[in-house]
C-alpha cells in the first residue's frame, strides 16, 4: 500500500513538471517572438515599387512617387529622405489643391499600402543640386520615425498628370529669417497647383 502511494506521488511529480516546463517553453517562445519582432526596424517591413521621379518643370523641385507597401505587423511612418541631387526631401500631401507637408510624418499602418501619386501624397525634392534627364535613374534614401531608412531608385520621366506650379518668387524660400523655420508657402501661405505634377 505504500508502495503505491509513493509510485502515485513520483507519477503525480513528473506529470507537474512536465505541465511547469511547457509554461516556461510557452513564455519563453512568446519572449523571443516578441524581442523578434521588436528588432525590426520601419524601413525593414517597406517595400517601394513602382518609384519615379518627375521631370522637373521648375529648375529647383520635383517629386518622388510610387507605391509603398507596409509588409510588417506594427505601422510604420515615414517622415523624410534625402537624396545626391537635391537639398532638402519632405513627405507632402496636397489638401485643397493647396500642398503642404505632412505633419508627424506619412502613416502607413500594419499590411496596408500607400500610393504616392501627383495631385496626392508624394515626397518632395527641394533646392534641386543637378539636372534631372528623363530616363535617369535617382536614388533616394527614405527615413522613417525610428530613425531607419530605405533606399528606393526613381526612373525620371515626364508625366502630364496632376500638374502643380508655384509662384515664381525664388521658386521655392527655404531661407531662414531670424531662427523661424523655413517657410514652404508663397503669397499669402498658397501654392498653385498647375505645373509641378504634384
Amino acid at each position: 500500500m505504500k508502495k503505491s502511494t509513493h509510485k502515485t506521488g513520483q507519477l503525480a511529480a513528473f506529470l507537474l513538471a512536465i505541465a511547469l516546463t511547457s509554461v516556461t517553453l510557452t513564455g519563453c517562445s512568446s519572449a523571443v517572438e516578441e524581442q523578434t519582432n521588436n528588432d525590426i526596424t520601419m524601413a525593414e517591413q517597406v517595400t517601394m515599387s513602382d518609384a519615379w521621379i518627375k521631370e522637373p518643370t521648375m529648375p529647383s523641385m520635383t517629386a518622388l512617387f510610387g507605391e509603398l507597401e507596409n509588409t510588417g505587423s506594427e505601422e510604420v511612418v515615414l517622415v523624410g529622405g534625402s537624396t545626391s541631387v537635391a537639398g532638402m526631401v519632405e513627405i507632402h500631401e496636397v489638401v485643397d489643391g493647396q500642398m503642404q507637408e505632412i505633419p508627424g510624418g506619412l502613416v502607413i499602418a500594419a499590411g496596408e499600402t500607400s500610393e504616392l501619386v501627383p495631385g496626392g501624397n508624394h515626397v518632395m525634392l527641394m533646392d534641386l543640386t543637378t539636372e534631372l534627364l528623363v530616363g535617369e535613374d535617382v536614388t533616394v534614401t527614405l527615413t522613417f520615425e525610428d530613425g531607419s531608412s530605405l533606399d528606393v531608385i526613381g526612373l525620371v520621366k515626364s508625366s502630364a498628370g496632376g500638374e502643380e506650379s508655384y509662384n515664381e518668387k525664388d521658386d521655392h524660400d527655404h531661407s531662414h529669417e531670424d531662427g523661424k523655420e523655413h517657410d514652404h508657402s508663397h503669397e499669402d501661405g498658397k501654392e498653385n497647383d498647375q505645373e509641378m505634377g504634384m
